[in-house]
């Protein structure tokens, strides 16, 4: 815990880049969003994977988090041992082990690193309204593109959720935009088969995801009227696409 002079309750380092999606790492390169990125000191960038995992732009050779303590734990924050005024956060990323990173994330969106505040884990509670979030968190791209439209102004928003539809539905002539969240439906089959009960596990467990993902987007898009009939089609092309398809086995049956 310590102090930066331009980390306070209503200061923060000039960011860039934000919420912008990146590929890191090296050799298999893995997709995330800009959580941070300052353009002044203390000159911190911070990403999170799609998976929901946070790491700094020094981490980028080895994507591997030590084992991991509170992570999900509301806490209370101050800056600059100010204890009369403090903001609600989340726990996001704390390490039991070496580099020994705590980051919390603020109710504001704000990425903080332990070293830049005080703050006191709060006791472990699940209030009946939270239980929806909390199941909302399961589903990591639900929970990478809630944080990147958080950050754009409304008309922004609108336009990044017309692009996500453009990816998940086809046009009149049978195209389809490319892109992350095309990559994330489109590489599921329609239907799910396969003997295994580990990969029946696996391939339900994909598609309940991806029907999770749409049904967010299309709840968001209700929220514009431009984009409304559009949210329709959406909600209409996936509410059927979990079907299973069980292989079966003739017995013979041969009386003695």
């Amino acid at each position: 815990m310590g102090n930066i002079e331009n980390i306070t309750y209503d200061r923060f380092p000039r960011q860039k880049n934000l919420g912008n999606l990146v590929n890191i790492g090296q050799g298999e390169l893995v997709p995330a969003i800009v959580a941070r990125w300052d353009d002044e000191s203390p000159y911190r960038v911070i990403f999170k994977t799609v998976d929901g995992k946070y790491f700094e732009s020094s981490e980028l050779n080895e994507l591997q988090l030590p084992k991991q303590e509170n992570v999900g734990r509301k806490a209370d924050v101050c800056f600059h041992y100010d204890t009369s005024r403090t903001l609600e956060g989340r726990i996001v990323r704390d390490d039991v082990a070496e580099p020994y990173i705590t980051l919390i994330e603020l109710a504001d969106g704000r990425i903080v690193h332990a070293k830049e505040c005080q703050y006191r884990k709060l006791p472990r509670r699940l209030p009946t309204e939270e239980q929806a979030q909390v199941v909302e968190r399961i589903n990591p791209y639900i929970e990478i593109l809630s944080t990147r439209l958080k950050k754009l102004k409304t008309s922004k928003r609108a336009r990044e959720l017309h692009g996500i539809y453009k990816q998940l539905i086809p046009s009149r002539k049978g195209k389809i935009a490319g892109g992350l969240y095309n990559t994330l439906v489109s590489k599921y089959p329609k239907t799910i088969d396969g003997f295994s009960v580990e990969e029946l596990r696996r391939q339900i467990v994909d598609r309940v995801n991806i029907n999770e993902f749409v049904r967010y987007i299309a709840e968001q898009m209700e929220k514009y009227d431009h984009l409304k009939n559009h949210a329709c089609r959406l909600r209409e092309m996936y509410s059927n696409s979990l079907r299973l398809d069980f292989q079966t086995v003739k017995i013979n049956s041969r009386r003695n």
